[in-house]
């Protein structure tokens, strides 16, 4: 298989896993927005609060996991080490030279880093209650991050098409 070919089938696949990410997060942002209004300004049960810190860990998974094939593909860099979730959200404020453009804002960096913070906590304090003030405030961060983590998305899939068009 030649290079172009290789980097050909590399943006076709990284056109489809982030379609396929931009469904993940669509679906769970609306099943998320609705049970939010339905709750209103009550406080949720710990099964209901246990159903959003998962539906909270699924989202912020699914756009690192697009974060990552971007890392992969375009950057040609993955961070490592022990804070390399942290490092990775950083490094998608950043614009890679003859690469692409900065895939995120820092603003959208702070809010998708309220649910990374969230998601570490989720999976390592396994003896914490979840808190409804405080998980309350992931939630809203969210609702938030949604549009710009979504148009982002589309931003650096687009780019993909674009590269893949001039390939041919």
């Amino acid at each position: 298989m030649a290079l172009d070919e290789i980097v050909a089938a590399a943006l076709s696949q990284l056109v489809d896993e982030i379609d396929a990410d931009l469904s993940t997060i669509a679906v769970i942002h609306g099943a998320v927005a609705a049970k939010h209004r339905e709750l209103g300004e009550s406080s949720p049960d710990e099964p209901l609060r246990a159903w959003f810190a998962y539906k909270t860990d699924r989202y912020y998974s699914a756009i690192e996991s697009s974060f990552e094939r971007i890392a992969r593909v375009l950057d040609h860099s993955l961070p490592t080490g022990s804070d390399w979730h942290k490092e990775l959200l950083r490094q998608m404020t950043r614009p890679v030279p003859s690469a692409r453009d900065a895939v995120i804002s820092g603003e959208l960096a702070t809010r998708l880093d309220v649910l990374l913070r969230f998601r570490h906590v989720l999976r390592h304090a396994y003896r914490a209650e979840l808190d409804w003030a405080k998980q309350a405030e992931v939630v809203e961060a969210l609702l938030l991050a949604h549009e710009g983590a979504s148009e982002a998305l589309c931003r650096v899939r687009d780019f993909a098409v674009l590269c893949l068009g001039s390939e041919a």
